[in-house]
């Protein structure tokens, strides 16, 4: 997995996918064969329809639910929800006889009884309940094997019934679909029924009500004397409160008149009272006076009414008797022909007690006729009230009626409803025999067989790369040696992994490579450290499987071809291998190669290594060997596993560390280094093997020849 501080680009995702590309490959060719084989073992199963048309309205047959029609969506999820009710299936069931079959127990079922003995689980039951138990259970089972769906957009329904056997799918869906259009049938007649039960005893209770108004009616008409009441209306109205109310206008007129007539003959004899009293003087300024006074309240009377009006009328009368006074007085005056005073005050007070008589007498005519007014409107009324009672009793009486009839009518549709034997579901296309199993479905198994095992298989190398804490590119293991030289960098090759066996001798046999060269580089880097005086490099690593044995073997060939003369020593005493690179059987001695100027050393079998490691043979070996070599490779063991590396580097030996890319932890070379610190080890640098393979431009891949073994 990669650390913190490197982000994952599409290169590392495939890099990946190719490094785990066998497990991909397998998980994907397991999926396959497992799908494979479920559908070989895997028993077909087959599917048969039958679809049914439910009509929308249903004949209405209740008076108040032909009022209110049903919504569609809830009408037809209640048809679905009738067709998957019990009663539907346990009439399919026993028509079928399907709670008589038996089927062959299962691997769990025996277990199953034991388990229900020994928790006291189990019950004696009854022949009907035993009946009933299998009835319940056949139906359970039923219903697992059948689907409902719904047409889009149509008022459809399409049943479908899986079975292992064709023929018994088809016989259940046809059977079923029966069983639901007469249980559709049954609960519609059932509904008819109700409907004209209900509808006969609403007919008898109308019919009593409609008897009653009839009776309550004509009881009325008699004792409220209510015949012929819009008549008599119609003659108290125009014949009698029409011309009461005339008589009553045309008296009320007469009495302001006449009021007006008093107030003006009681002014003049006031006026002539007070003439007599100071003389002529000042007679005729009072009548102009009033005069004047007149005409400006007529005037005013002129702007508010019509000339019609009795104000308007007793206001003209006033002024002309006032004008007519002040004529006379000024003709008496200029013809010097004066009566006496007496005479004419006389016949002001005659005039004046007749007024107020006739004044009297119209007021109680006035009040006379407006008792007469009040008895014709209060009979009027009496009469407009017994109307309303005789309409409010009519009304009740058509209403009943109407019912009547309605009620009636819907009685006798319920009655020849009831005995049609139709009903709202109708069977459209029955089902047919099916010829090829629905299930499984093989090329579909297959095909998510593939696609299931390919994601499983990428699934789990993304887990196993994540979950891998190995350090993988060199920024990481750079990070953790920040102090160390990087001395050589080399990387996995895909013809190389097949062809392990040209690694130890790449040098050799391919030295023109990319490898080869890389283990050249690797070569210069070190020849500084050899101009140095140094002769002998311990080379180990922090874990096994790092290349370590491998970088050995190529670098000693590597020194060897510049004709220097090269030891390498096998110091992995519990587990050697590079003799099986260059054929040496020879223990304990100096031996020669095929390769000029590199010679082997094989370290003998022993037990205990840390004494050998430490006897005066060993160092002696040592001493000849740095004064007859040029270079001296020592290929360690690991240095966290055992304990013989520490004593190689105990004898002052600069070390050179690999590591792994992809095989060491954060943790093994954290140990490893500690190990060297404490140690007191000269390291010369670290090498990095196992790397990544970065692809190269094609020019440089020119300068090197492809690995061949020779």
């Amino acid at each position: 997995m990669l650390q913190s501080g490197r982000d994952f680009h599409l290169l590392d995702y495939l890099e990946i996918l190719k490094k785990y590309r066998g497990q991909i490959f397998l998980s994907t060719v397991l999926c396959f064969f497992a799908a494979f084989a479920a559908n070989q073992i895997v028993t077909p199963v087959y599917e048969a329809e039958s679809k049914l048309l439910i009509e929308e309205k249903l004949e209405d047959v209740n008076l108040t639910k032909n009022l209110l029609l049903p919504y569609q969506k809830e009408f037809f999820d209640t048809q679905k929800q009738i067709l998957e009710s019990d009663p539907v299936f346990e009439a399919t069931v026993l028509a079928l006889k399907l709670h008589e079959e038996v089927s062959p127990p299962g691997i769990f079922d025996a277990l199953k009884v034991r388990v229900k003995s020994l928790l006291g689980l189990n019950f004696d039951l009854s022949e009907d309940q035993k009946l009933r138990d299998s009835v319940d259970k056949a139906i359970r089972k039923l219903k697992k094997k059948i689907f409902v769906d719904a047409v889009r957009g149509t008022n459809i329904l399409v049943l479908s019934v899986e079975d292992t056997d064709p023929e018994v799918a088809q016989i259940t869906a046809n059977r079923l679909a029966d069983e639901f259009i007469r249980r559709s049938l049954h609960l519609k007649n059932q509904d008819s029924l109700d409907a004209a039960r209900f509808l006969d005893e609403q007919v008898s209770t109308i019919r009593q009500r409609l008897n009653a108004s009839e009776k309550k009616l004509e009881d009325f008409q008699f004792s409220e004397e209510a015949i012929s009441l819009d008549k008599r209306i119609e003659f108290l109205v125009e014949k009698q409160i029409v011309v009461a109310e005339k008589d009553y206008e045309d008296a009320v007129l007469e009495l302001e008149q006449e009021r007006e007539r008093v107030e003006v003959l009681a002014a003049q004899v006031q006026a002539e009272r007070s003439r007599r009293s100071s003389g002529d003087r000042g007679t005729d300024r009072m009548l102009n006076e009033q005069q004047i006074l007149l005409e400006i309240k007529l005037t005013e009377l002129k702007r508010k009414f019509t000339e019609e009006h009795p104000e308007v009328v007793s206001a003209r009368r006033s002024l002309a008797m006032l004008s007519e006074r002040l004529a006379k007085e000024q003709t008496q005056a200029t013809q010097g022909l004066q009566q006496s005073s007496n005479e004419l005050l006389q016949g002001l007070e005659k005039d004046f007690s007749e007024a107020q008589r006739n004044y009297r007498v119209y007021s109680v005519r006035v009040e006379q006729l407006l008792i007469q007014l009040g008895q014709h409107r209060e009979k009027l009324r009496t009469l407009l009230k017994k109307k309303a009672d005789f309409l409010v009793l009519q009304r009740e009486l058509t209403a009943d009626e109407t019912l009547y009839e309605l009620l009636l009518k819907r009685s006798k549709e319920v009655g020849v409803e009831s005995g049609l034997n139709i009903g709202h579901v109708k069977l459209i296309q029955p089902a047919t025999l099916p010829v090829y199993p629905v299930k499984p479905k093989k090329l579909i198994n297959l095909v998510l067989g593939l696609v299931t095992g390919f994601f499983l298989g990428v699934g789990l190398a993304f887990l196993r790369d994540y979950l891998d804490q190995s350090l993988r590119t060199r920024e990481e293991i750079q990070a953790l040696l920040p102090d160390l030289a990087l001395m050589g960098v080399f990387t996995e090759n895909a013809l190389l992994r097949k062809e392990k066996h040209l690694l130890p001798t790449l040098v050799q046999t391919n030295p023109n490579s990319m490898m080869a060269e890389n283990f050249k580089i690797l070569r210069a880097n070190l020849e500084l450290y050899l101009q140095r005086g140094i002769k002998t490099v311990l080379v180990t690593s922090s874990v096994p499987a790092e290349g370590k044995s491998t970088i050995v073997s190529n670098l000693a060939i590597a020194f060897a071809h510049l004709g220097r003369r090269v030891l390498l020593m096998d110091g992995d005493l519990r587990k050697p291998k590079q003799h099986q690179f260059f054929r040496s059987l020879d223990a304990n001695q100096f031996s020669k190669t095929q390769i000029e100027n590199l010679y082997f050393f094989k370290a003998p079998e022993v037990t205990n290594t840390t004494r050998y490691l430490r006897s005066e043979e060993f160092l002696q070996i040592l001493e000849s060997a740095k004064s007859q070599f040029d270079v001296v490779l020592i290929d360690s063991a690991p240095l966290t596993l055992v304990s013989d590396t520490s004593d190689f580097i105990g004898l002052d030996m600069p070390v050179l560390l690999v590591v792994g890319s992809g095989r060491v932890t954060e943790a093994d070379l954290g140990r490893c280094l500690q190990n060297l610190k404490n140690l007191d080890a000269k390291l010369l640098g670290f090498v990095l093997s196992r790397m990544p393979e970065v692809r190269r431009n094609q020019e440089y891949q020119a300068y090197y020849e492809p690995y061949v073994s020779n």
